[in-house]
């Protein structure tokens, strides 16, 4: 989250994370503020511009190769690919700067108005010659749709208390979270389940099928979570072998 950070700082911490380990980090740059006000509030972030933003992505890649005013120690780190995580405005400054985005959330229930722009609008540079989106879902696959679902829910219930009380708690197994919600929590919980995407392995290859086709992504990235790690592991080896078809 760069506003957040000094971008001479994060283009330090990179390169020493690539001359200790190898060229095997993407540098994916996001512009909010803070996950929650406690949050925000402890960082001393107050705002955070489109052009503040895309001016700090612009240092930070200077650093990175060599063409800012200032030389960072280590200086040869080979390759640290840049990515802009982004909603509407990300998508935008992504293409104006020629990098590859990531996006997710509520923009993937969208249509593909944002989408198109960002590959209309690209302007080529040396890292990317032509546009790349990867899209960031969470997805479970399981036996049956039932217990796929249920695998999302710790999140979405973790999620929801955020909203309403600032603090992200631990996940809880979904036998342990509340029977009695109120309508906010309910309604916070569906916003958060809304655009997971959760079923058999067949149910899930139709939706990822037509979540490439409807924003015409490069790549899919899976960023479930949940409280039994055993059962995320078993997901994972299932969405693995499901994908492997398509």
């Amino acid at each position: 989250m760069l506003p957040n950070h000094r971008p001479i700082v994060v283009a330090e911490e990179f390169a020493v994370l690539t001359a200790l380990h190898g060229e095997r980090f993407d540098l994916g740059l996001g512009r909010s503020l803070g996950f929650t006000q406690p949050v925000r509030e402890a960082l001393g972030t107050l705002q955070a511009r489109p052009r503040e933003f895309a001016a700090a992505i612009e240092e930070v890649r200077e650093y990175l190769t060599g063409a800012g005013n200032i030389t960072i120690r280590p200086a040869d780190t080979g390759r640290i690919p840049l990515f802009v995580l982004g909603t509407v405005t990300g998508l935008q400054i992504a293409a104006e700067l020629g990098l590859p985005a990531v996006v997710g959330g509520p923009l993937l229930t969208s249509g593909p108005e944002a989408f198109d722009a960002y590959r209309s609008e690209f302007r080529p540079s040396s890292q990317q010659a032509e546009p790349y989106l990867i899209v960031s879902a969470e997805i479970f696959v399981a036996e049956s749709p039932s217990e796929a679902r249920a695998l999302a829910v710790p999140e979405a219930w973790a999620m929801a208390q955020s909203r309403l009380t600032g603090s992200f708690p631990p996940l809880l197994p979904t036998t342990s979270l509340p029977a009695q919600r109120t309508s906010r929590q309910d309604r916070y919980v569906a916003q958060a389940l809304a655009t997971v995407i959760a079923g058999t392995e067949d149910q899930v290859v139709s939706e990822i099928s037509e979540l490439l086709k409807r924003t015409g992504a490069d790549e899919i990235m899976s960023t479930a979570s949940t409280f039994d790690v055993a059962a995320l592991y078993a997901s994972d080896a299932r969405l693995a072998r499901a994908v492997a078809t398509l």
